[in-house]
């Protein structure tokens, strides 16, 4: 293989950083084959001296392309190029706790909105610290764009802040405060279950009492206790909060309200229905949270509280395509079924 030989400049003033047009040459170069797979690029000092501008300026525009995937560094080798795809423009660091149904349906929704724009892998850290610092640290020099869902215990705002905040996007969790200006879209737990109990008012007349299964294992519980109890205290209806399904106050009369994803406590009241012969939406109210084909047509309709996951997955990838810089709250809507 030839050596590459570069035969272009840098403007002295520029109106595009000089960083910039250095990756736009060697990309230029890569497109129409000047530049091959696995060839070596000319090193940091040649650069440097032949296009007049400094060491940093040409470890910028290395670790760009680096972080676009076209290109890799070697240990004490320099620079080879990996990948002569250079269309795409992102590569994208996608971070979620874990893969449930809905989390399946934004990912999903995500990756058609980005189409051809750009390249999304997925990594899980299952509420695990030490998993999600490492997968972000480990990965920090390879992508352009980090999209990243918390919900830890921890306070992991020192991890997020390593991101350039033009390359973070926040989804789901809530986490401001962080360093510059980032976009992020997120579900508000309070206020959703709040607006759904209001809209629900006249569909829980008929009932005695409001009952929420709230799991401490579930990292939002607070927060839509907190919502919840607002509900209590402003519409005066008669509430309690528990853990778990308790089988000894479980009464004709209650509404329950189910949070978990993997719907146990859902299974669990309904069980307990059927061995008393109590009537879902009758005898007793159930509303869960979030929406599955299931929920249509099990006990002929179980009533959601259902934030749009489509949404937010395509609205995410179209702020990180169009540069957005906004803080949105994602639109949830109360479905109404035959358990209510």
């Amino acid at each position: 293989m030839e050596p590459y030989i570069f035969d272009f400049d840098i403007e002295k003033h520029p109106s595009r950083p000089k960083y910039l047009q250095l990756a736009d040459a060697l990309l230029a170069d890569i497109e129409i084959g000047k530049l091959k797979l696995n060839q070596p690029l000319p090193s940091v000092n040649k650069l440097s001296k032949e296009l007049s501008i400094s060491r940093e300026t040409v470890f910028k525009a290395l670790n760009y392309l680096s972080e676009r995937g076209v290109i890799k560094s070697a240990n004490r080798q320099g620079y080879f190029v990996i990948n002569t795809d250079v269309r795409r423009k992102a590569r994208i660091f996608f971070l979620l706790d874990k893969f449930t149904t809905f989390k399946e349906q934004m990912y999903l929704s995500f990756q058609k909105t980005i189409g051809d724009q750009g390249d999304v892998e997925i990594f899980f850290h299952h509420h695990n610290l030490s998993v999600f610092r490492s997968l972000i640290i480990d990965n920090l020099p390879h992508y352009t764009h980090f999209v990243i869902l918390t919900f830890l215990r921890e306070d992991v705002s020192d991890i997020l802040n390593l991101i350039p905040s033009n390359k973070r996007l926040i989804i789901d969790s809530y986490e401001p405060g962080l360093s510059g200006d980032y976009p992020m879209i997120y579900q508000d737990f309070a206020s959703d279950i709040y607006n759904a109990l209001e809209k629900a008012g006249d569909k829980l007349e008929k009932y005695k009492r409001l009952v929420l299964v709230a799991p401490g294992t579930l990292f939002h519980s607070d927060l839509v206790v907190r919502g919840f109890q607002k509900f209590a205290k402003d519409s005066g209806f008669p509430t309690k909060v528990v853990r778990s399904v308790d089988t000894d106050d479980f009464h004709k009369g209650d509404v329950y309200l189910t949070l978990s994803g993997y719907d146990m406590e859902l299974v669990e009241v309904i069980k307990l229905s059927r061995s008393r012969k109590y009537k879902i939406g009758k005898d007793i109210g159930i509303i869960s949270y979030n929406d599955t084909p299931v929920k249509e047509v099990l006990e002929d309709g179980i009533t959601v509280i259902n934030t749009n996951w489509k949404y937010m997955g395509s609205k995410a990838a179209s702020m990180l395509l169009d540069q957005e810089i906004h803080t949105i709250a994602n639109p949830t809507q109360l479905i109404f079924r035959n358990s209510l």
